[in-house]
């Protein structure tokens, strides 16, 4: 007997995940992440949701919700690197504290840093959003899943439901433009 073939998620189903993990409610068995040792990757309480849960989550509104004509993108700045990757990085040119992602739209840069409730900006966040917004850029900060749902809604970055499909996906050109047409 034959077990069916594993399908790769579609990004509704990869938006419920984030959705279900966001809110504290577990993924049945046989959808739960696992980590790369093969291992389940612990559940965590909604008290003691990660970052990065929030992120993922509000990344997975973006991909279905996001307003044509938005580019976004997400800076990896953050994570635990060798020294050497660390030293690369800075030499190039990374800069600390700079917020999770960061939006264009109509030539208006918006960056968004996300906390989960009751996280703090460290001290070079706070010099990084100075400087940004020193430099006519508008920084916000979002505290939770909801705060940073309504935030972008409010900005014109995400429509009002799920349902409301662009026709060009969020970030990219529309058919027909490339990256060189004025």
């Amino acid at each position: 007997m034959t077990t069916p073939a594993k399908h790769a998620p579609s990004p509704r189903e990869v938006y419920a995940g984030f959705m279900r993990e966001a809110e504290g409610i577990p993924a049945p068995l046989s959808q739960r992440v696992t980590a790369p040792t093969g291992r389940r990757a612990e559940r965590v309480s909604v008290g003691a949701i990660k970052e990065e849960t929030i992120h993922r989550a509000l990344v997975g509104h973006l991909l279905v919700r996001c307003v044509p004509g938005v580019w976004w993108h997400h800076s990896p700045n953050g994570g635990n690197r060798h020294a050497a990757v660390g030293g690369m990085l800075k030499a190039m040119g990374t800069k600390p504290g700079v917020p999770d992602l960061m939006f264009i739209r109509e030539g208006r840069v918006l960056f968004l840093e996300l906390k989960r409730r009751g996280g703090a900006l460290s001290p070079a966040q706070k010099e990084c959003h100075r400087h940004l917004a020193a430099a006519g850029a508008i920084v916000l900060v979002a505290y939770g899943l909801d705060q940073a749902l309504a935030t972008l809604l409010n900005a014109g970055i995400l429509k009002p439901t799920a349902d409301a499909r662009s026709t060009a996906p969020c970030g990219r050109l529309p058919t027909g433009q490339s990256e060189g047409a004025t």
